[in-house]
């Protein structure tokens, strides 16, 4: 069984880990200014923004742990019916977007 990374308790990756990395909460001025340059509707640019912010950038994860959620992506991806609006929900009073 895969652990947690950093708890003794077993991996449940959720897709909205996959979206820690474009959190601009208080750096607007950087990676705000740096993500206003792409347009998310462009396959070429979305693939860009993964390689460099989601898998590139998951160091803290092994690379089972990568696989276990980049594994959980396909599924969603695979499934016509998946709602990925709720991920980009904020909740009220979180200060994270």
């Amino acid at each position: 069984m895969l652990k947690h990374p950093f708890l003794d308790v077993p991996y449940a990756p959720k897709l909205r880990h996959l979206l820690g990395p474009f959190d601009i909460y208080d750096r607007e001025e950087t990676l705000g200014e740096e993500f206003s340059r792409y347009d998310i509707n462009l396959d070429t640019d979305r693939r860009r923004l993964i390689k460099k912010h989601i898998i590139e950038k998951s160091s803290d994860l092994s690379y089972r742990h990568r696989k276990v959620l980049c594994d959980k992506l396909e599924a969603a991806l695979s499934d016509e019916t998946f709602d990925f609006s709720h991920l980009l929900r904020q909740a009220p009073g979180y200060y994270c977007t």
